[in-house]
């Protein structure tokens, strides 16, 4: 694979990441109904607007941080990590890398089974949106 081929891997990778903690939410779950959530990456992307928010009392800035910066910021690590997935001269290394964030990705639940559970007080990124908007 040339290293174009990577990156491009690479950047999908990233925006698949923040795909599945943000629009993801909007797809239909079995019962017809929006709602499915991917815990760790709603999470992870939800975690600096939160802390962002905490500081400045869900000012206009934590918003510019929450929608901007910080997913700016996880995508460079997504991408990152994925060069290791690439470039790690062991194959363990290797496979421990791609089977994270294979499992991340799988870490879904349907809206209704995420609300009864009690998983609408994390912070996760849509939670966050739904309470400021």
């Amino acid at each position: 694979m040339t290293i174009w081929n990577q990156r491009a891997v690479r950047a999908g990778i990233a925006l698949l990441s923040y795909f599945m903690a943000t629009f993801f939410t909007f797809l239909p779950d079995g019962n017809g109904e929006h709602g499915l959530q991917n815990l760790f990456w709603g999470l992870v992307y939800g975690f600096g607007w939160h802390v962002a928010g905490t500081l400045t009392h869900f000012s206009h800035g934590a918003d510019i941080f929450g929608f901007v910066i910080w997913p700016l910021i996880i995508w460079v690590v997504v991408f990152l990590t994925t060069g290791i997935g690439f470039n790690a001269s062991r194959p363990l290394r290797r496979r421990v890398v791609w089977a994270v964030l294979a499992l991340s990705l799988c870490v879904v639940l349907p809206g209704k089974m995420a609300f009864a559970l009690g998983f609408q007080r994390l912070p996760t990124f849509n939670n966050l949106v739904a309470a400021a908007y």
